[in-house]
């Protein structure tokens, strides 16, 4: 066989030192991130799309044009965040976005408690839209993690797991309203996001975002 040349020798080590997928890849980062699919979702469908549109309705006797509104003006701002994630992440890396994505949603979800008025619950809204710029974030870091002949497996499992919150979120949501108001949930919610956004900081490996030097060539300079 051909002996790897100076440069082939210097790519490989530069690709293990930013961190190659079998470096990064544990059990423990790959529950962290399903958790985190689960939070977002759980939000998305519990909060956002349930407890949200009630709490206009039943506290503020809302009709369903008022809130309608408020729901499209979150819907607006998290179709352009969502795209700009992804984008953001790849510059920066993906925790940059994913830990703020979480803590804003957590501070959406409090921020029902300071609605007084119409404007503040579309605000709200609006504001906790923001925080959906992480929702790709979760299984792209999925795939930059995981070794080859896992990927499909456990990118469909994140999938199955962020579906059971969706499922699940209006349920749990529904009965903690029922039986502890509103109050309960938000803290209850914004709880659940900000637990994943400590396991983002403290267990969430990704591979380095820093170029590598230039390559070596094994061309002669003319």
């Amino acid at each position: 066989a051909r002996p790897a040349s100076a440069g082939e020798r210097g790519h490989h080590v530069r690709q293990r030192a930013a961190g190659s997928r079998p470096d990064l890849y544990s059990p423990w980062l790959i529950v962290t991130i399903n958790f985190i699919s689960l939070t977002f979702f759980f939000s998305s469908a519990g909060f956002l799309s349930t407890a949200a549109p009630m709490f206009g309705g039943t506290v503020w006797g809302l009709g369903p044009e008022a809130i309608g509104l408020a729901m499209a003006s979150g819907t607006a701002i998290r179709l352009f965040t969502s795209l700009g994630g992804a984008a953001i992440s790849d510059r920066y890396g993906r925790r940059f976005v994913l830990v703020p994505a979480l803590l804003i949603l957590g501070l959406g979800a409090l921020s029902f408690n300071l609605v007084s008025s119409y404007p503040l619950y579309v605000m709200a809204i609006a504001f906790s839209g923001l925080g959906r710029l992480g929702n790709s974030v979760p299984i792209i870091l999925l795939a930059d993690i995981l070794p080859p002949g896992k990927v499909a497996r456990f990118i469909g499992l994140n999938r199955f797991i962020g579906d059971f919150g969706f499922i699940a979120g209006p349920l749990l949501v529904g009965w903690l309203i029922d039986v502890s108001g509103y109050g309960a949930v938000t803290m209850a919610v914004a709880g659940f996001l900000w637990l994943a956004a400590l396991l983002a900081i403290t267990v969430v490996r990704e591979p380095s975002r820093q170029p590598a030097p230039s390559q070596p060539s094994d061309i002669p300079a003319a």
